[in-house]
């Protein structure tokens, strides 16, 4: 039976005498409303929730589940045949939906509002960082005031490092949390910092005669230089977390990649250095243009270090089976295939790495699942507390 021939309801006939505006003010439907007219029609509360649930799993690109649900109210208890009451054309929807091929872009790709709250994953290498920088400016005041005393010498670092967190804390704490993907940027630029910091380092120790004191300065400049511009440009760019870890990846492997071509060559010791300091710059580079193409998620990041590590080890363990007995001092040979390795084991960890859609569906639903649990269970004569970190993979 339609809405138009349902006989009207005691609850329609005495509200039709009630004024408009009284109804307005109670929120009540008007008297036209099919719904008021027959409320036989209307659905009950577990189609709503059917429907709210349905449609909220359509919008997510997930029909097939949408249709499960719906399915589930309309078996056994179809009381509107093939009508187009809510449930039933919802029904169909989702039906011709599940039918069509899952497209990477509807279901695999998280949410990645660049205004979000960092997680509380992204937080522990954010504070990470801020230790890693109390820590290293502890250790330059050491070497700049050069403290003999050991107990100073360790506390001051570690002072420091405390420090580094606490003002985080604060900092987070007045004005809210980090935005997604800053932290890890400030991280991926400690990381290169660090290194062309320590690169240049050696090349001024033996080139150009440094003392302790410019050595000490250039590395912790260097982090701290890396961490302010990689904060500043993932601030600029709205970069994501996977996307800033690329780029430190990038430029960490790059460094590899220069220095093992310096063997490739045959350089002089003097120009390893810079060998490591062109191939982190050109690294960093090459990922930073391609990240927003190939938007890695952060699973193929942490696959392509793996399979470059991997690869890595693997030419270093072929060259010396190959060239152990050689008398030839080039480094060429070996060079050449620990490069090769590392390029392949890069490129498969990358394609292993990409997720699939179970993971992208559960990253759709919580982008951030790491979580401390602690717990406390009494045991004879006392207790037992137990800390547990679920969801991690």
């Amino acid at each position: 039976m339609s809405p138009r021939s349902c006989p009207s309801s005691p609850r329609s006939r005495g509200l039709s005498r009630l004024p408009p505006s009284f109804r307005r003010r109670l929120l009540l439907p008007s008297v036209e409303s099919p719904a008021l007219q027959c409320p036989s029609c209307e659905p009950g509360a577990d189609d709503r929730r059917a429907i709210d649930e349905a449609v909220e799993l359509i919008a997510r690109g997930r029909a097939a589940e949408a249709q499960r649900v719906l399915q589930s109210r309309l078996t056994g208890q179809n009381p509107w045949g093939q009508s187009y009451a809510s449930v039933a054309v919802l029904d169909r929807l989702a039906t011709r939906l599940a039918a069509r091929p899952t497209t990477p872009e509807a279901s695999e790709t998280p949410d990645e509002d660049p205004n979000q709250a960092r997680g509380s994953l992204e937080a522990v290498g954010l504070y990470a960082s801020a230790i890693s920088l109390g820590l290293g400016t502890g250790a330059w005041l050491d070497v700049m005031f050069e403290i003999d005393d050991v107990r100073a010498a360790v506390s001051l670092p570690l002072v420091l490092g405390a420090a580094g967190a606490g003002a985080l804390y604060l900092a987070e704490r007045n004005g809210g949390p980090i935005r997604r993907g800053r932290g890890t940027a400030a991280g991926s630029g400690l990381t290169l910092g660090l290194v062309g910091g320590v690169l240049l380092g050696i090349y001024g120790a033996d080139e150009l005669r440094w003392d302790e004191k410019g050595v000490a300065t250039t590395v912790w400049a260097g982090a701290v230089l890396g961490a302010g511009l990689g904060y500043t440009i993932g601030a600029l760019a709205e970069s994501r977390p996977a996307s800033a870890s690329f780029v430190g990846s990038g430029g960490l492997w790059g460094a590899v990649f220069g220095l093992t071509a310096a063997g490739l060559v045959n350089a002089d010791d003097n120009d390893i250095p810079i060998a490591g300091m062109v191939g982190e710059l050109v690294g960093a580079g090459a990922a930073a243009a391609l990240a927003n193409t190939l938007r890695p998620a952060e699973s193929q990041v942490r696959w392509m270090d793996l399979g470059v590590f991997s690869g890595g080890l693997v030419g270093v363990g072929l060259s010396v089976l190959l060239f152990a007995d050689s008398v030839d001092d080039s480094l060429t040979g070996p060079a050449l295939i620990v490069e090769a390795g590392m390029i392949g084991g890069g490129l498969l960890g990358y394609v292993l790495g990409r997720p699939d859609s179970r993971a992208a569906r559960s990253s759709t639903a919580a982008l951030d699942r790491f979580a401390v649990q602690p717990s406390l269970a009494p045991t004879a004569g006392g207790a037992q507390v137990l800390l547990s970190l679920p969801n991690l993979l």
